[in-house]
């Protein structure tokens, strides 16, 4: 049975798919890349074994046609988007998150020269499981994970309270869209 690919980014012209299944199976990616080189709308090819990645550059007007060929390699399944759908694919909220994204930081530069530069564990513990989560980085990951051991160590805890209350509606909705119960009617 072929693994399952998931379509993680698509443009006219470039497909980039996930393996998770067989991440790290380097004869696998080979197989891949000699399996897909080889087909005529594929105009360059690009695999990464260490993260279970393919990246089609192809010249195909239709990626299905390109996908269907690739049947024994793969099974193809549109990945679910990890932003809620309200965000998703949206222009506007892009650009309201991209302002946000800068502003902050650039508060990020700004606590780093007052010396202020890292978070309490409760705020780094959480930054790791969304770095895992989101952004889908093991190096994130670990590397607030470790500033919140580092500051657990050193007895600074918690965060403001605002801060742990927005971080529990977080964690309340996410929980919530991977089908536990509503506990908390947000707002609209």
């Amino acid at each position: 049975m072929a693994p399952t690919a998931f379509i993680e980014h698509q443009l006219p012209g470039r497909l980039r798919l996930r393996v998770p299944d067989r991440r790290g199976d380097h004869a696998y990616f080979e197989s891949v890349t000699q399996s897909l080189s080889a087909h005529p709308g594929v105009s360059r090819l690009r695999t990464d074994a260490r993260r279970g990645s393919v990246i089609i550059h192809h010249t195909d007007d239709d990626a299905g046609r390109l996908i269907a060929t690739a049947g024994e390699l793969f099974s193809v399944f549109e990945e679910q988007p990890r932003l809620p759908s309200a965000v998703a694919r949206q222009p506007e909220t892009a650009a309201i998150l991209e302002v946000l994204a800068a502003t902050w930081a650039a508060l990020g530069f700004y606590k780093l020269s007052r010396r202020d530069a890292l978070g309490t564990a409760s705020e780094n513990f959480w930054s790791a499981f969304r770095a895992h989560q989101l952004l889908n980085s093991r190096t994130f990951a670990i590397a607030y994970a470790s500033l919140g051991v580092v500051q657990l160590l050193n007895l600074r805890i918690l965060g403001s309270a605002s801060s742990l209350f927005y971080n529990s509606f977080i964690a309340w909705k996410l929980a919530e869209a991977a089908g536990g119960k509503s506990r908390i009617q947000f707002p609209r």
